[in-house]
Protein backbone atom coordinates (compact mmCIF):
# COMPACT_ATOMS: atom_id res chain seq x y z
CA UNK A 1 0.00 0.00 0.00
CA UNK A 2 1.66 3.43 -0.80
CA UNK A 3 1.57 6.12 1.69
CA UNK A 4 0.87 9.66 1.40
CA UNK A 5 1.65 12.05 4.08
CA UNK A 6 0.09 15.58 4.16
CA UNK A 7 1.56 17.97 6.32
CA UNK A 8 -0.82 21.82 6.59
CA UNK A 9 1.83 24.46 7.37
CA UNK A 10 1.64 28.04 8.63
CA UNK A 11 5.06 29.87 9.68
CA UNK A 12 6.49 26.87 11.23
CA UNK A 13 10.27 27.49 10.58
CA UNK A 14 10.83 25.75 14.24
CA UNK A 15 9.56 22.63 13.14
CA UNK A 16 9.20 21.98 9.95
CA UNK A 17 12.43 20.83 8.43
CA UNK A 18 12.72 18.28 11.98
CA UNK A 19 9.26 17.04 10.68
CA UNK A 20 10.39 15.98 7.28
CA UNK A 21 13.76 15.01 8.69
CA UNK A 22 12.20 12.32 10.68
CA UNK A 23 9.64 10.97 7.69
CA UNK A 24 12.48 10.38 5.23
CA UNK A 25 14.53 8.62 8.06
CA UNK A 26 11.60 5.47 8.14
CA UNK A 27 12.59 2.37 8.22
CA UNK A 28 9.78 1.39 5.43
CA UNK A 29 9.82 4.63 3.46
CA UNK A 30 6.81 6.17 2.76
CA UNK A 31 5.96 7.15 -0.97
CA UNK A 32 4.77 10.53 -1.20
CA UNK A 33 4.99 13.51 1.43
CA UNK A 34 2.91 17.06 0.62
CA UNK A 35 3.40 19.94 2.23
CA UNK A 36 0.44 22.20 2.10
CA UNK A 37 1.82 26.21 2.40
CA UNK A 38 -1.55 28.09 4.19
CA UNK A 39 0.00 31.68 3.64
CA UNK A 40 3.51 30.90 5.28
CA UNK A 41 5.37 34.13 5.36
CA UNK A 42 8.50 33.24 7.58
CA UNK A 43 10.76 31.50 5.24
CA UNK A 44 10.28 27.94 6.15
CA UNK A 45 8.98 26.78 2.91
CA UNK A 46 11.43 28.28 0.64
CA UNK A 47 14.12 26.60 2.96
CA UNK A 48 12.49 22.99 3.21
CA UNK A 49 11.86 23.59 -0.40
CA UNK A 50 15.41 23.82 -1.11
CA UNK A 51 16.65 21.38 1.26
CA UNK A 52 13.91 18.52 0.16
CA UNK A 53 13.24 18.01 -3.23
CA UNK A 54 11.63 14.63 -2.79
CA UNK A 55 8.74 16.74 -0.94
CA UNK A 56 5.97 18.15 -2.98
CA UNK A 57 5.10 21.44 -2.09
CA UNK A 58 1.47 23.00 -3.05
CA UNK A 59 -0.42 26.36 -2.13
CA UNK A 60 -3.85 26.35 0.04
CA UNK A 61 -4.99 30.47 -0.17
CA UNK A 62 -8.08 29.76 2.16
CA UNK A 63 -6.55 30.05 5.92
CA UNK A 64 -7.72 27.42 7.79
CA UNK A 65 -6.55 23.59 8.41
CA UNK A 66 -9.51 22.05 7.41
CA UNK A 67 -8.58 23.74 3.75
CA UNK A 68 -5.41 22.88 3.86
CA UNK A 69 -5.89 19.45 4.64
CA UNK A 70 -8.59 19.23 2.00
CA UNK A 71 -6.16 20.50 -0.33
CA UNK A 72 -3.44 18.25 0.51
CA UNK A 73 -5.21 15.20 0.51
CA UNK A 74 -6.83 15.86 -2.81
CA UNK A 75 -3.51 15.58 -4.20
CA UNK A 76 -2.37 12.85 -2.47
CA UNK A 77 -1.70 9.51 -5.12
CA UNK A 78 -1.59 7.02 -2.45
CA UNK A 79 -4.04 4.59 -1.11
CA UNK A 80 -3.55 5.83 2.35
CA UNK A 81 -3.79 9.39 2.89
CA UNK A 82 -2.04 10.79 6.12
CA UNK A 83 -1.97 13.89 7.98
CA UNK A 84 0.49 14.94 10.46
CA UNK A 85 0.98 18.37 11.94
CA UNK A 86 4.36 20.21 11.31
CA UNK A 87 5.64 19.42 14.43
CA UNK A 88 4.78 16.12 14.42
CA UNK A 89 8.42 14.13 14.86
CA UNK A 90 7.44 11.04 13.76
CA UNK A 91 9.76 7.73 14.81
CA UNK A 92 11.96 5.64 12.77
CA UNK A 93 9.31 2.63 13.01
CA UNK A 94 6.15 4.98 12.97
CA UNK A 95 5.05 4.19 9.30
CA UNK A 96 5.51 0.39 9.53
CA UNK A 97 3.49 -0.19 12.55
CA UNK A 98 0.71 2.16 10.90
CA UNK A 99 0.90 -0.15 7.80
CA UNK A 100 0.59 -3.31 10.50
CA UNK A 101 -1.69 -2.22 12.81
CA UNK A 102 -4.57 -0.65 10.13
CA UNK A 103 -5.01 -3.71 8.83
CA UNK A 104 -8.54 -3.75 6.92
CA UNK A 105 -9.42 -0.77 8.68
CA UNK A 106 -10.76 2.46 6.55
CA UNK A 107 -8.86 4.52 9.22
CA UNK A 108 -6.10 4.56 11.56
CA UNK A 109 -4.87 6.90 14.37
CA UNK A 110 -2.39 6.45 17.43
CA UNK A 111 -0.96 7.35 20.58
CA UNK A 112 1.93 10.14 20.78
CA UNK A 113 4.27 11.11 23.21
CA UNK A 114 4.35 15.17 23.93
CA UNK A 115 8.01 16.35 23.68
CA UNK A 116 9.31 19.40 25.36
CA UNK A 117 8.29 18.80 28.82
CA UNK A 118 10.49 18.13 32.09
CA UNK A 119 11.74 14.21 31.36
CA UNK A 120 10.42 13.55 35.23
CA UNK A 121 7.08 14.94 33.82
CA UNK A 122 6.76 13.27 30.61
CA UNK A 123 5.48 9.82 31.29
CA UNK A 124 2.79 11.05 33.52
CA UNK A 125 1.21 13.96 31.38
CA UNK A 126 1.81 11.19 28.35
CA UNK A 127 -0.58 8.97 30.10
CA UNK A 128 -3.02 11.77 30.80
CA UNK A 129 -2.87 13.22 27.43
CA UNK A 130 -3.43 9.65 25.82
CA UNK A 131 -6.04 9.08 28.10
CA UNK A 132 -8.42 12.13 27.16
CA UNK A 133 -7.79 12.21 23.82
CA UNK A 134 -8.07 8.38 23.22
CA UNK A 135 -9.98 6.72 25.64
CA UNK A 136 -12.43 9.44 27.02
CA UNK A 137 -13.36 10.66 23.39
CA UNK A 138 -14.09 7.06 22.31
CA UNK A 139 -16.15 6.86 25.64
CA UNK A 140 -17.97 9.77 24.25
CA UNK A 141 -18.17 9.10 20.31
CA UNK A 142 -18.77 5.26 21.15
CA UNK A 143 -16.07 4.65 18.71
CA UNK A 144 -12.29 5.46 17.90
CA UNK A 145 -11.70 9.20 17.65
CA UNK A 146 -8.95 10.03 15.18
CA UNK A 147 -6.10 12.48 16.77
CA UNK A 148 -5.31 14.92 13.77
CA UNK A 149 -1.65 14.95 15.11
CA UNK A 150 -0.97 11.49 13.78
CA UNK A 151 -4.24 9.90 11.60
CA UNK A 152 -4.64 8.23 8.42
CA UNK A 153 -8.11 7.30 5.90
CA UNK A 154 -7.58 5.12 3.03
CA UNK A 155 -7.90 6.83 -0.87
CA UNK A 156 -11.49 5.21 -0.73
CA UNK A 157 -12.63 6.22 2.72
CA UNK A 158 -11.48 10.13 2.04
CA UNK A 159 -13.77 10.10 -1.43
CA UNK A 160 -16.90 8.87 0.48
CA UNK A 161 -16.43 11.30 3.38
CA UNK A 162 -15.26 14.12 1.75
CA UNK A 163 -18.26 16.03 1.13
CA UNK A 164 -19.51 15.32 4.50
CA UNK A 165 -17.00 17.33 6.22
CA UNK A 166 -17.88 20.88 7.86
CA UNK A 167 -15.56 23.51 6.88
CA UNK A 168 -14.92 25.90 9.73
CA UNK A 169 -11.91 26.87 11.51
CA UNK A 170 -13.53 26.64 15.19
CA UNK A 171 -13.98 22.79 15.09
CA UNK A 172 -12.18 20.03 15.97
CA UNK A 173 -11.68 18.85 12.28
CA UNK A 174 -10.19 15.54 13.43
CA UNK A 175 -13.48 14.78 15.50
CA UNK A 176 -15.68 15.82 12.57
CA UNK A 177 -13.89 13.63 10.17
CA UNK A 178 -14.03 10.51 12.73
CA UNK A 179 -17.96 11.63 13.16
CA UNK A 180 -18.20 11.22 8.87
CA UNK A 181 -16.08 7.83 8.97
CA UNK A 182 -18.95 6.43 11.87
CA UNK A 183 -21.90 8.01 9.49
CA UNK A 184 -20.57 5.98 6.66
CA UNK A 185 -19.85 3.36 9.09
CA UNK A 186 -16.38 3.18 8.17
CA UNK A 187 -14.09 1.83 10.93
CA UNK A 188 -10.86 2.83 12.29
CA UNK A 189 -8.25 1.33 13.67
CA UNK A 190 -6.51 2.70 17.13
CA UNK A 191 -2.45 2.00 18.06
CA UNK A 192 -1.35 2.47 21.56
CA UNK A 193 2.33 2.17 20.30
CA UNK A 194 3.58 5.90 20.86
CA UNK A 195 5.13 6.23 17.24
CA UNK A 196 5.57 9.85 17.44
CA UNK A 197 6.01 13.13 19.76
CA UNK A 198 4.13 16.76 19.18
CA UNK A 199 5.48 19.57 20.45
CA UNK A 200 3.74 20.58 23.91
CA UNK A 201 3.60 24.34 22.79
CA UNK A 202 0.21 24.41 22.58
CA UNK A 203 0.62 25.02 26.93
CA UNK A 204 1.69 28.78 25.18
CA UNK A 205 -1.82 29.81 24.05
CA UNK A 206 -3.76 32.70 26.37
CA UNK A 207 -5.80 30.64 28.69
CA UNK A 208 -9.20 32.27 26.56
CA UNK A 209 -7.45 31.30 23.38
CA UNK A 210 -7.44 27.31 24.50
CA UNK A 211 -10.57 27.39 26.70
CA UNK A 212 -12.10 28.79 23.02
CA UNK A 213 -10.29 25.93 21.10
CA UNK A 214 -11.73 23.30 23.58
CA UNK A 215 -15.00 24.33 22.68
CA UNK A 216 -14.37 23.03 18.98
CA UNK A 217 -15.58 19.74 20.38
CA UNK A 218 -19.13 20.31 21.39
CA UNK A 219 -19.52 22.57 18.28
CA UNK A 220 -19.02 19.00 16.19
CA UNK A 221 -21.70 17.10 18.23
CA UNK A 222 -23.69 19.98 17.72
CA UNK A 223 -23.12 19.72 13.58
CA UNK A 224 -23.68 16.52 13.70
CA UNK A 225 -27.11 16.44 15.50
CA UNK A 226 -25.96 14.63 18.66
CA UNK A 227 -27.66 16.14 21.33
CA UNK A 228 -26.51 13.40 23.97
CA UNK A 229 -23.12 13.45 22.87
CA UNK A 230 -22.71 17.31 22.89
CA UNK A 231 -23.29 17.16 26.49
CA UNK A 232 -21.20 14.38 27.23
CA UNK A 233 -18.41 16.67 25.04
CA UNK A 234 -19.59 20.01 27.18
CA UNK A 235 -18.42 18.19 30.72
CA UNK A 236 -15.41 16.56 29.29
CA UNK A 237 -14.04 19.61 27.41
CA UNK A 238 -14.40 21.24 31.05
CA UNK A 239 -12.48 18.54 32.84
CA UNK A 240 -9.93 18.78 30.14
CA UNK A 241 -9.77 22.23 30.62
CA UNK A 242 -9.45 22.35 34.47
CA UNK A 243 -6.75 19.81 34.25
CA UNK A 244 -4.77 21.60 31.67
CA UNK A 245 -4.82 24.77 34.13
CA UNK A 246 -2.78 22.67 36.90
CA UNK A 247 -0.51 20.79 34.31
CA UNK A 248 0.19 24.49 32.39
CA UNK A 249 3.52 25.40 34.40
CA UNK A 250 4.50 21.80 34.31
CA UNK A 251 5.42 22.03 30.62
CA UNK A 252 7.62 25.45 30.83
CA UNK A 253 9.93 23.39 33.20
CA UNK A 254 11.06 21.65 29.99
CA UNK A 255 12.75 22.75 26.71
CA UNK A 256 10.16 23.99 24.23
CA UNK A 257 11.73 24.79 21.04
CA UNK A 258 9.39 27.18 20.45
CA UNK A 259 7.76 29.37 22.72
CA UNK A 260 5.26 30.63 20.48
CA UNK A 261 1.50 28.65 20.85
CA UNK A 262 0.31 27.24 17.54
CA UNK A 263 -1.66 29.33 15.67
CA UNK A 264 -5.33 29.89 16.34
CA UNK A 265 -6.87 28.12 13.12
CA UNK A 266 -4.31 25.32 13.57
Amino acid sequence: MRTSVVIPAYNEKEYLEPCLDALLAQEVPVAEIIVVDNNTTDGSIEKARKKFPRVKFIKELEQGIVYARNTGFDAAQGELIVKLDADSITYPSWHGDLLETIGSFDGWTGYVDNDELNQYLQKPVNFIFNFFTFQLNKMIAQSVVMFGSNLAVTAEAWRKIRNDLNMRNDIWEDLDMSLAMKERKLQIALSTHQGLKISARSANAPISQFYKRTLGQPRVYFLHKQWLRMVGSIIFVHLGFVTWLVLRPLSFMGRQISRRPRPEQY
